[in-house]
């Protein structure tokens, strides 16, 4: 997974389903890694 593929589509905002589902994907890692660095911390 590319981050500033993620951003760009954060920026952009485009109709197109699949970049939203691409957005959606990339908050569920950010909160994966959050968690996970939270939770071995």
């Amino acid at each position: 997974m590319n981050t500033k593929t993620i951003l760009k589509n954060h920026r952009l905002v485009p109709r197109n389903s699949q970049a939203k589902e691409m957005i959606v994907v990339g908050h569920f890692a950010l909160w994966f890694l959050l968690i996970a660095f939270l939770y071995t911390a």
